[in-house]
């Protein structure tokens, strides 16, 4: 399929390009990208997208999600993590069924098409379902198998999530990580068996760090160390890692993360609703670490929407430093798209660039909160919702069309939901 989307105004995320926006063409072809800015008089479209009227952008990478926890949404409010998880969260995802989760991870999915995210990576269970709803609804996901050392079964739970890099190595949308839930669910030889199967398999290892003020000071109290120390003390790092959240990281915590490599998803929203705190942003970013966005569950946000997590990002710390200059609009996108990309090692993702994945979203830049529209990239970040995300991208095919999803049946979706609503208690 050969697409022309025409007159868009592009924020590129192309870090090879100067420009941070300009008005121009892209040309899509099969998956990829393969013309950007003006577009050969050789190329015939069968599809012509007028976007004169739009913001074209790279969609949203999602760094941190709990997909099929779109069924507890409102589940459980206004309570601190640990009362949260244990008495609340973890009893009721007990009683969850196939059906259940695939019908949470396909909401998940309608609603980051909706806002824009064309990426993401999972920590869940049954990660076999979600990769079929990927497959199935044509968007691009990276999973991961959170082990947890109280489940049981861990050399299980992890041979199934290595054998899904195997199953699915050659589809273009799955990729698959491993994932151990946290330090404080995993003992070390839980840990070192999730360590060990990263390096064997060349997978991404994904892990919650230092989420709480309290899990800091209970490894200060027990360890005399920090997380972060406590598991490169154990050679976690020596994998390919993405921790999640990092709140409560010290200097010497960032100094290790930038010379093992370790990546951070930011998720400022969910981080605020349960009382975590705030992460050094900032201060992670001068350390030169890899940092993308996420959302966590909408259990503990309440939505899945990335343009929300970048507002509050950029201005949470413009207001803990007192810095008007912190986190400009551009490095909040770069954030979002490209640096996301790379935390998920997704290659050729989370650029408007030729031969990239034509992973793109189109947002409607008329409505009279965008106006006048002096700068494109700061009326996405501090002036958009997800509302105006009119068009949505995977791999050239469009998930959603003027506000209309084209590879899930909406009606159907919000039926199942409504069956299931009490499913819960």
């Amino acid at each position: 399929m050969k697409i022309l989307i025409q007159n868009a105004t592009i924020i590129p995320q192309n870090e090879n390009v100067d420009a941070e926006w300009f008005v121009g063409d892209v040309a899509i072809e099969d998956e990829l990208i393969v013309a950007v800015g003006q577009v050969p008089d050789t190329f015939e479209p069968q599809e012509i997208i007028d976007a004169k009227d739009r913001i074209l952008m790279p969609g949203f990478v999602n760094c941190h999600a709990h997909s099929a926890m779109t069924l507890l949404r409102g589940f459980a409010e206004d309570l601190p993590l640990q009362t949260w998880l244990q008495d609340w969260i973890w009893p009721a995802e007990a009683k969850h069924t196939e059906e259940t989760l695939s019908v949470g991870n396909e909401l998940a999915i309608a609603e980051m098409i909706k806002s824009g995210t064309t990426s993401f990576l999972d920590m869940y269970v049954r990660q076999d379902l979600l990769a079929e709803s990927l497959l199935r609804t044509g968007m691009r996901g990276v999973l991961s198998r959170a082990v947890l050392t109280p489940e049981g079964d861990v050399e299980k739970h992890l041979k199934d999530n290595v054998e899904l890099k195997y199953r699915y190595q050659d589809e273009n949308l799955v990729s698959v990580f491993v994932s151990a839930h946290a330090p404080y669910t995993c003992d070390d030889r839980t840990l070192l068996l999730v360590r060990e199967a990263a390096l064997e398999h060349d997978m991404g290892l994904h892990i919650h760090i230092s989420e709480t003020k309290k899990e800091l000071d209970d490894y200060l109290e027990q360890f005399g160390k920090t997380p972060v120390t406590y598991l490169n003390d154990l050679d976690m790092f020596d994998a390919h890692t993405l921790g999640a959240h990092c709140v409560h990281v010290t200097q010497e915590d960032m100094h290790i993360m930038a010379e093992k490599g370790v990546c951070v998803s930011h998720n400022p929203k969910s981080n605020l609703k349960l009382a975590s705190g705030v992460a050094p942003l900032v201060d992670m970013l001068k350390y030169n670490i890899t940092v993308g966005i996420g959302t966590d569950s909408v259990a503990s946000n309440n939505v899945l929407s990335m343009i929300d997590e970048m507002k509050i990002a950029s201005l949470l710390q413009k207001g803990i430093l007192n810095d008007a200059t912190a986190l400009p609009a551009k490095q909040i996108l770069n954030l979002a798209t490209r640096e996301g990309a790379k935390a998920l090692r997704l290659a050729g993702v989370g650029q408007i660039r030729e031969g990239y994945q034509a992973d793109l979203i189109l947002l409607d830049k008329t409505g009279v909160h965008m106006l006048p529209g002096f700068n494109p990239l700061t009326d996405v970040v501090h002036s958009a919702t997800h509302q105006d995300v009119t068009h949505t991208m995977v791999a050239g095919r469009f998930l959603m069309k003027d506000r209309i999803l084209t590879t899930i049946d909406e009606d159907k979706l919000k039926h199942d939901i409504k069956e299931l609503s009490g499913f819960f208690g």
